[in-house]
């Protein structure tokens, strides 16, 4: 291999731009990773949340993307699942830059599902990987997060030991309270209350 070959192969770091992860809690609590692409949020959900762990991979599903403007959203929304309302918390967000092969825009990266990154959030730092699993998958959408070794790695994380919003520093109790939740609020669903 020549040193031009060599150096075709080596990643390149494409533009910075803004991610956001936000925990959901709907029927069952999950996760949404959003990452800015050409003017859209590119979403997957994420349903035991990213780890800091590089031994855990996580299945990922990916989502229909949405504008920028529903990127960031804190607070109560409809739920598609249940009927009333749910609680989104903004749980991380930050910049992310794409590590790309030589020649290869992040939409091509997206169509052949090999994306390698680089987060610089509240929580989540360092490089990751989202691969999307071809093989046998549990659903045409499914990608696998993982986190890859470097100095950010923390053995056994689970994104639910941080259930506090890193805009307001709430739990989701907290914000129920704040939005007027009846006393007794079950996690799972905030009903329609009339709060605004």
């Amino acid at each position: 291999m020549t040193a031009r070959e060599a150096a075709d192969r080596l990643p390149t770091e494409g533009a910075m731009c803004s991610f956001v992860v936000q925990a959901h809690e709907g029927a069952h609590l999950h996760y949404d990773l959003r990452l800015e692409v050409e003017g859209r949020w590119v979403s997957w959900a994420v349903p035991k949340g990213p780890s800091l762990d590089p031994l855990a991979h996580r299945f990922a599903f990916r989502t229909p993307d949405h504008t920028l403007e529903l990127g960031p959203l804190e607070g109560k929304v409809r739920s598609a699942e249940r009927r009333g309302e749910s609680l989104v918390m903004v749980w991380d967000e930050g910049t992310y830059q794409p590590l790309l092969p030589s020649g290869v825009s992040l939409e091509e990266a997206l169509r052949r599902g090999v994306l390698k990154l680089r987060l610089e959030g509240r929580r989540l730092r360092g490089l990751w990987r989202l691969v999307h699993w071809k093989r046998a998958p549990p659903s045409p959408d499914c990608w696998v997060l993982t986190k890859l070794p470097d100095r950010h790695i923390v053995p056994g994380h689970e994104a639910g030991s941080e259930m506090r919003s890193v805009r307001t520093g709430r739990t989701f109790e907290e914000m129920a309270a704040a939005l007027g939740a009846p006393p007794g609020h079950a996690p799972g669903t905030l009903e329609a209350y009339g709060a605004t």
